[in-house]
């Protein structure tokens, strides 16, 4: 038994461990001084993120990518019901999320539980020539204690699964040198402050690591369980259930063995519990708006209402007035798309006409509500519903006065910035806000098309949607330049002066593409991915060749989709645009090309669940 673990030491012919409950604690000089924590029930579940580049970053000529980890992703998923299901707010990264999407989650909200099932590495050496420990993201992005300890709350729990790609530095001859990945992980977390932690020693059998962290959770969570006890119970079960492996064995716990979550007596109720801080209030709301991401449509807008109401309920009924709070909702609410569109309206304007007191209200609350007036103006009325006189008579009167309220509320912002003579010159546009003001344009040349405009009133509108995406599009010499704003210009340019402007749009095509492709390396990001292919669209619609690339834009689209981390939403948009551009091209006099962006946007539709659109 030298090579064992001491929680594999046999007794009776049992290991030692399935009759005393152990966890171990940690002797170390380094600790942090000060420990902020969360009192919420708040958790952070990260399951089988994507290690899309690792080879370029660490392997060897021998080496292939990474294996997927679904056994990874439904203890995640496991995990996350569990918490659910105890009143827990959990903030789920999708499997396969890339680096950047795990870290602006992780980093978004305040954590009392983190769970991490990836793979993972133990001093590997990089080909920049260091040494990395920590969980595999994409593109050679490690996460490690290092990031969690740069939370603004310290986990108390935090549970790791992670599969043991490194190699040892030599043969182990101590129980203590089993994995050092664990032991790594786990030292460094508990250094920083984190309470508790659960790491596994060794590669796991799938359905014996669901098992131990179900009971686990179970255990620490439901039933309100010591940490030791919680662990202890998982080990019995996982031994009992799974007797061929040895996962039971295989998961290392450090820290206070007495800690409870929620500390309780038996005939406690478990009526929802009330939030002790405005902050508090504010996470909670954003974690909601998290939740947005998979959950859409009439059903979700309508369970996040709920949940909203739910907090408010226990929350002093002045918190739920406050400007910060409103805004805060507002943006879970705007999350849902167009069924939460008034709803998010009507709480933007209370923010925006309360007095701010705390100063928490940021300027881009404006913003968001020009951007949900021009995006609900579309809504307004219903082709399906009305006859076509009458469709036209309701764009040209409510659509189109909303829409260009949007504008001039966009409008009077950017006029905002501006001084006397005296004053120094501004000379960078908010980019955002030219572009949700380049977008409010675009809508209302739609509308306009709409309502049977002429093609000469319907260009103004486009005109002026390119002006203020030039507005918005920075140099594109910049490292950092993001080719949105610009690539939204080409496109209306390639529907205003086909003729004119094709060369100087094809050689500021290839400049977005470029920059995309960049940016897609870092990313790995949906957006990214697509705008190659949407630059190559306002090439063809310039030259009038949609038509004839028609099956090639269409494999580009499908092959973003094949390659990135996407949601319906994402490809719901890109189809959007598409039919966009199709009734512009048709007020344009073009129905060849129109037909043809018509036909791409419904060889797409399958991607994103959209329905056909209602007949003209």
């Amino acid at each position: 038994t030298a090579n064992l673990p001491w929680e594999m030491l046999q007794a009776d012919d049992e290991p030692l461990i399935l009759k005393t409950a152990v966890v171990r604690q940690l002797a170390s000089l380094r600790f942090r001084h000060k420990v902020y924590n969360t009192t919420g029930k708040t958790a952070c579940v990260i399951a089988d993120p994507s290690t899309s580049g690792y080879l370029e970053h660490f392997g060897g000529p021998n080496d292939r990518p990474l294996p997927r980890l679904p056994g990874a992703a439904e203890e995640g998923l496991a995990v996350r019901r569990i918490l659910e299901a105890n009143n827990y707010q959990v903030n789920f990264v999708p499997p396969d999320s890339g680096a950047m999407e795990v870290m602006t989650r992780l980093f978004r909200d305040q954590y009392r539980i983190l769970v991490v099932a990836a793979h993972g590495v133990y001093r590997l050496t990089a080909r920049d020539g260091t040494s990395r420990t920590g969980v595999v993201l994409s593109n050679g992005t490690l996460l490690t204690a290092a990031e969690v300890g740069q939370l603004e709350a310290v986990p108390d729990v935090a549970f790791l699964n992670c599969c043991h790609l490194g190699k040892l530095d030599e043969a182990p001859t101590l129980p203590t040198d089993v994995n050092r990945l664990a032991y790594s992980l786990a030292r460094e977390l508990i250094e920083i402050g984190v309470r508790c932690v659960v790491v596994a020693g060794w590669a796991v059998d799938d359905q014996a690591a669901r098992t131990f962290a179900e009971c686990f959770f179970e255990q620490l969570v439901a039933a309100g369980s010591p940490f030791g006890t919680a662990v202890h119970a998982a080990r019995l079960a996982t031994y009992e259930g799974h007797p061929g492996t040895n996962t039971w064995g295989a998961y290392q716990a450090y820290g206070d063995a007495a800690f409870v979550l929620e500390p309780r007596s038996d005939d406690q109720d478990r009526r929802p519990r009330k939030r002790v801080s405005q902050a508090e209030l504010r996470q909670d709301l954003r974690r909601l708006r998290d939740e947005a991401d998979h959950r859409t449509g009439d059903e979700g807008f309508s369970a996040a209402r709920g949940q909203v109401d739910q907090l408010l309920r226990n929350s002093p009924p002045a918190w739920g007035e406050l400007p910060e709070v409103q805004a805060a909702i507002a943006e879970v609410y705007a999350a849902y798309g167009p069924p939460g569109f008034d709803a998010a309206r009507a709480a933007y304007r209370r923010a925006i006409l309360a007095e701010d007191k705390n100063g928490r209200v940021p300027i881009r609350t404006i913003e968001q509500l020009a951007n949900l007036e021009a995006r609900s103006a579309e809504r307004v009325c219903d082709r399906r519903e009305l006859s076509s006189s009458a469709f036209r008579r309701c764009v040209r009167g409510t659509a189109l006065k909303r829409v260009r309220r949007a504008i001039e509320r966009l409008h009077q912002l950017i006029a905002l910035a501006g001084g006397s003579e005296d004053d120094d010159p501004v000379t960078q546009a908010n980019p955002e806000r030219q572009s949700v003001l380049g977008s409010a344009y675009k809508i209302e040349a739609k509308l306009l098309a709409d309502a049977g405009y002429a093609w000469s009133t319907i260009a103004r509108a486009l005109e002026a949607a390119c002006e203020a995406y030039r507005s918005a599009e920075g140099s594109a010499d910049d490292i950092a330049f993001n080719p949105y704003a610009m690539l939204n210009r080409l496109q209306l340019e390639a529907l205003l002066q086909p003729e004119q402007s094709q060369e100087a749009i094809a050689a500021s095509a290839e400049r977005c593409k470029t920059a995309a492709r960049r940016r897609f390396k870092d990313s790995y990001d949906f957006w990214d991915a697509v705008m190659v292919v949407d630059a190559e669209l306002a090439v063809c619609v310039a030259q009038g060749a949609v038509t004839d690339a028609q099956q090639r834009l269409l494999q580009g689209y499908r092959e973003v989709a094949a390659n990135t981390p996407n949601s319906a939403r994402a490809f719901d948009s890109v189809i959007k645009q598409l039919r966009f551009q199709a009734a512009m091209l048709e007020a344009r006099d073009d129905p060849a090309q129109a037909a043809s962006l018509k036909g791409l946007a419904e060889a797409l539709a399958p991607l994103a669940g959209v329905p056909a659109p209602a007949p003209s």
